[in-house]
């Protein structure tokens, strides 16, 4: 690749294999000079509809840059866990590897519009900014038509500087701690990341990780301009759980705000204490996520599961605080 790399597409794939082909293809499409493509296998055993494993679309892919002349814009590497290590050390991973200014993360199972890297691009250097943000449009399994989702995510559109870049999302709810829609300055998020101890995590794992990004970044910005395609209805929770494995998949997100906590002690116990903001965000994504994993517990797990998805969910958050939330969610119905 002669281009110097402007922005490093960051892609995990575990089970999703189905659609890797458009993902990839959606980057190939970019009006944009200066692409590294990154994809990390988290061990993962899919097949698409051809039968092909990631490593074989990966490579059948970058066959296909080459004979479209693309090459010199756009580099394809492939990486490989031998282990599952789920999504926050898969995300260490790609960032540690990855050689662009700025990181964009993609998940595997939706893709970009035409313009996403250069309308973020554009704005990352008028601005020398350290987050940009486009908005999402949420598209059903299929990924063909738009559907109204409550999880909809969207940006702050306009700029936030400083402290507002933390207390915007976190305290003042302007915009959502999502990794997926924003390109990120890889310096930011390697600053991140030394902040995060190792964990294996499937849920909440974005929050971990936009937590530190929003500390240390001094500049948001926030444009309307469509950037990421999500697909609908494929994730862990958009079906009933049956697996005991898929339920604690859900239940990690608890250790997630138990990172968090362990690092506002050690910072605590180091002299820097957190500030109030930090402590006020913790409490509230701790009863956020609470709250939500009780609710997927009572709608999502199947009943001949209900007491053993109970009981572990009691042990990754605390039996007190399951009964006090169960009862919270009673009086709020």
């Amino acid at each position: 690749m002669t281009e110097t790399i402007k922005i490093s597409v960051c892609i995990p794939v575990c089970n999703t294999e189905k659609w890797l082909a458009q993902c990839l293809e959606s980057v190939a499409a970019q009006d944009f000079i200066g692409i590294e493509i990154l994809v990390l296998s988290d061990a993962s055993r899919g097949r698409d509809e051809n039968g092909r494993s990631a490593k074989k679309i990966v490579k059948e892919f970058s066959k296909t840059i080459k004979k479209r002349g693309l090459s010199d814009n756009i580099s394809v590497r492939y990486l490989e866990n031998q282990r599952n290590q789920a999504l926050v050390e898969v995300r260490r991973t790609l960032v540690e590897e990855a050689a662009g200014d700025y990181i964009f993360m993609l998940d595997s199972d939706d893709f970009l519009p035409p313009n996403a890297l250069s309308s973020l691009y554009s704005e990352a250097i008028k601005h020398n900014a350290d987050v940009v943000q486009g908005d999402c449009v949420t598209l059903d399994s299929e990924g063909k038509n738009h559907v109204e989702s409550r999880n909809e995510v969207h940006p702050y559109e306009g700029i936030l500087e400083g402290k507002s870049v933390f207390s915007g999302c976190f305290i003042e709810g302007k915009y959502r701690p999502v990794i997926a829609t924003k390109l990120i300055r890889h310096k930011i998020y390697q600053q991140a990341f030394e902040q995060v101890p190792f964990i294996y995590a499937h849920m909440a794992e974005e929050v971990l990780q936009y937590f530190f990004i929003a500390r240390f970044s001094k500049l948001y910005v926030g444009i309307k301009t469509p950037v990421y395609f999500y697909r609908q209805g494929v994730g862990i929770t958009s079906k009933k759980i049956t697996e005991i494995s898929e339920w604690q998949k859900v239940c990690s997100a608890a250790s997630i705000i138990t990172a968090l906590y362990d690092w506002a002690e050690n910072e605590e116990k180091n002299g820097n204490l957190p500030s109030a903001e930090e402590m006020e965000s913790l409490q509230r994504l701790a009863k956020f996520y609470c709250v939500n994993n009780v609710r997927q517990l009572n709608e999502k797990v199947v009943p001949e599961l209900h007491e053993k998805a109970r009981e572990m969910l009691c042990d990754y958050w605390g039996e007190d605080a399951i009964k006090r939330t169960e009862e919270f969610i009673a009086k709020n119905c």
